[in-house]
């Protein structure tokens, strides 16, 4: 590897993290929600079922 590519590696490295962390929080945060109306419509269901 030369200097010139290292910090480009890196980058887009970086921009990988960034992308899956979001996709995940979005992801989390969607079931989450779902799951908050789910409960708040059917307060009897049983924890198994809140996955």
């Amino acid at each position: 590897m030369t200097a010139k590519e290292i910090p480009r590696h890196e980058l887009f490295l970086d921009l990988t993290i960034i992308a899956v962390y979001w996709k995940t929080t979005l992801f989390i945060t969607l079931k989450t929600s779902k799951k908050i109306k789910t409960n708040q419509c059917q307060t009897n269901v049983s924890p198994s079922l809140t996955f």
